[in-house]
């Protein structure tokens, strides 16, 4: 019980940190044209091809999970989960917190949502995109470089993670009308898949 409090406090506190500046943003610049979490891009996924957008989140999340699991020796103890680690399933409740909004929701808010938007407004998709893909991806192999996992495992963590948000930013902005939707679906099975690999003591 007191891991899914701190957990809570945690997440709030990392809430008000991260959104300070979009939320800055939108009041100064668009409060009066839409909602503020419509601008970010929390709307309905539009596509008159449900089907291969359901297929492209499938076979991404598949392909993330089966990459995923050749990372696991270099992330052995070392991941986001890992303070959980021999707590069991008693701690599943805060692992899906951390999993679901802590990580998988403000990071789709703050990279998918403003960033790639507000640049990609700017100076074009591409730019957007890549802009917010390599901030991703340097977002996880710094952190995990601090942490002991060495430098050659950073720059796979970075890599992958950039990777992966290129990949998730195409999905939303080309595929799903500028929806965040589908990132933060991909995103947020990503990290319980992350969870249940902790919990089970594969990670």
């Amino acid at each position: 019980m007191f891991d899914f409090v701190t957990t809570l406090i945690s997440t709030a506190f990392q809430a008000a940190l991260m959104l300070a500046i979009p939320l800055i943003w939108w009041l100064v610049s668009a409060r009066r044209e839409r909602g503020f979490f419509g601008w970010l891009g929390w709307t309905r996924p539009a596509t008159d091809r449900p089907v291969r957008l359901v297929i492209m989140v499938v076979g991404s999340l598949v392909a993330f999970a089966a990459v995923s699991l050749l990372l696991v020796p270099l992330l052995t103890g070392q991941t986001s989960n890992s303070i959980y680690t021999g707590m069991g399933w008693v701690a599943a409740p805060a692992m899906l917190v951390s999993a679901l909004v802590q990580t998988s929701f403000l990071e789709e808010c703050v990279f998918r949502g403003f960033l790639l938007k507000r640049i990609a407004a700017r100076f074009g998709f591409v730019a957007g995109n890549t802009v917010q893909a390599v901030l991703f991806g340097l977002a996880h192999a710094v952190p995990f470089y601090f942490m002991g996992i060495g430098p050659w495992g950073a720059l796979a963590t970075g890599v992958f993670s950039g990777g992966i948000g290129a990949i998730i930013g195409y999905i939303n902005e080309r595929m799903a009308g500028g929806s965040i939707v589908p990132s933060y679906l991909i995103h947020a099975l990503a990290n319980v898949f992350g969870a249940v690999l902790v919990l089970i003591g594969l990670v």
